[in-house]
């Protein structure tokens, strides 16, 4: 039997483990002297580091990154051992990643945190879990009973290449290099393929950025008056997304119990609910206004970022949706005028000015049909088009997010270089067709007093 011997058998693998890590150290250190020889005592950046490694330890063998108070790390693949470098100094740190731990509802069901994420409760004493599952979407109710889906963001250190994981103190510099990291990794899929392109001109490629950035313009809502205070809202995204490897977005486009006609509509109180009329004819400032008036448990509530919209589409592909139903054709999945598909609750609308509704059970010519009692919407033309209220088909979901392609477009927080049409909207609407507007395309014309039927907008809490 070998249980005597487990405490010998420990110290022999203690032994070897300290072993590696002195071996790993002193090729470090060399690393390190050959590259300050090199630079004639200058400073060693990561470039200079990982050349070194990279002749002494072999190619791929290593990982160097710079941390956000400008010391280095240096990764070492086979083992997973990373080490601090600080001026020569070299130190075996622990990568601290999420605890695994629970948070409880007032049901008392329960979320579980993994190394990668998690997810918290705004308001755990009056919150609700209706899905604890993320691989299939993680789901919470709020206490006034609007609903958010969680949205993983790894917290790993390949996500966080030059950020890494360990950050203390969070200014400038270390919010520059989570917003990097976090662009660089909506950039391909997990097997490579281009999500996001970044580009300035217009391309085949609907997922291009456009040159659009999320920075600061005027007319942003009653809150968000100043460049200071974009900043101060985004640097509030970023940390949360770091901090909890994840952030929540509306399960729904954002609605209201009142249909709205015209953009001389009165505000009404805005809901993200399933069967609410979706709330259109509103400036980019109304749905700002609005989504704040959405904040629960403390927590910040705002249109999305074009980030955060990259990301719920990273997290989409993650999932296992395939990137060409996020950037070339997202008609399987989204209200378009050119898609047939079953409408299993709610009400519809025809005709401008949109704000004359029908329910899901009745037949209209054109848009509508009832067989066996199963409503179905038209779909192959412009003349099929119609707006759904919030949640109206379970086709148009994708793990517990309904309507994030298709149905209205949605405003966000991202600006276009237009000095005259800065604002920016993602994910079209009714009116066209997965291919043409699949769920990450951006559209950069409009003003910030545009209000239109075909545009509304969704919620993110971090």
């Amino acid at each position: 039997m070998l249980s005597g011997n487990n405490g010998l058998l420990k110290r022999a693998r203690d032994a070897r483990d300290d072993t590696i890590v002195g071996q790993e150290k002193e090729q470090v250190e060399l690393a390190y002297v050959s590259a300050t020889v090199k630079k004639l005592g200058n400073n060693v950046d990561e470039t200079d580091l990982q050349i070194e490694l990279n002749s002494s330890v072999g190619n791929d063998k290593t990982k160097v990154t710079t941390n956000a108070d400008e010391t280095l790390n240096v990764l070492f693949y086979d083992t997973e051992h990373n080490y601090n470098v600080n001026s020569g100094n070299v130190s075996k740190v622990e990568i601290i990643q999420h605890p695994l731990i629970s948070v409880k509802d007032k049901n008392g069901l329960e979320i579980i945190s993994t190394t990668e994420t998690t997810p918290f409760l705004p308001d755990a004493n009056n919150n609700e879990i209706t899905n604890n599952d993320l691989s299939s979407g993680l789901t919470i109710k709020d206490s006034n009973q609007n609903e958010w889906v969680w949205i993983v963001v790894p917290k790993t250190a390949e996500v966080y290449v030059t950020a890494g994981l360990k950050i203390s103190e969070f200014n400038d510099t270390a919010y520059d290099k989570i917003e990097t990291d976090l662009r660089n990794y909506c950039t391909t899929d997990k097997s490579g393929n281009t999500l996001i392109a970044v580009g300035t001109s217009s391309s085949s490629n609907k997922s291009t950025t456009y040159g659009c950035v999320d920075s600061y313009v005027t007319g942003r809502g009653k809150n968000i008056t100043s460049e200071a205070i974009y900043k101060e809202y985004k640097q509030r995204m970023l940390k949360s997304v770091y901090e909890n490897g994840g952030f929540y977005i509306g399960k729904y486009e954002t609605g209201t119990w009142t249909p709205r006609g015209s953009a001389y509509a009165t505000l009404t109180t805005a809901v993200i609910q399933q069967n609410a009329y979706t709330y259109n004819y509103v400036t980019n400032a109304q749905a700002e206004n609005l989504s704040e008036d959405l904040a629960t448990g403390g927590k910040t509530t705002s249109l999305l970022f074009g980030l955060q919209w990259d990301l719920v589409l990273k997290h989409l592909s993650n999932l296992g949706v395939a990137t060409s139903d996020l950037i070339s054709d997202s008609s399987n999945w989204g209200n378009y005028n050119n898609k047939a598909f079953e409408i299993d609750r709610g009400e519809y609308s025809v005709a401008s000015p949109w704000g004359t509704f029908k329910s899901y059970t009745t037949a209209t010519a054109n848009k509508v049909t009832i067989s066996g009692g199963i409503s179905k919407k038209a779909g192959t033309t412009s003349a099929n088009a119609i707006l759904l209220t919030t949640g109206a088909s379970d086709n148009n979901s994708k793990f517990n997010i309904f309507d994030f392609a298709g149905n209205v477009n949605e405003w966000t927080l991202e600006t276009s270089s237009s000095v005259d049409t800065p604002c920016v909207t993602r994910g079209s609407g009714w009116s066209s067709s997965g291919v043409l507007q699949p769920a990450s395309i951006r559209f950069s014309g409009y003003a910030q007093n545009k209000s239109l039927a075909s545009i509304g907008f969704r919620v993110s809490l971090y």
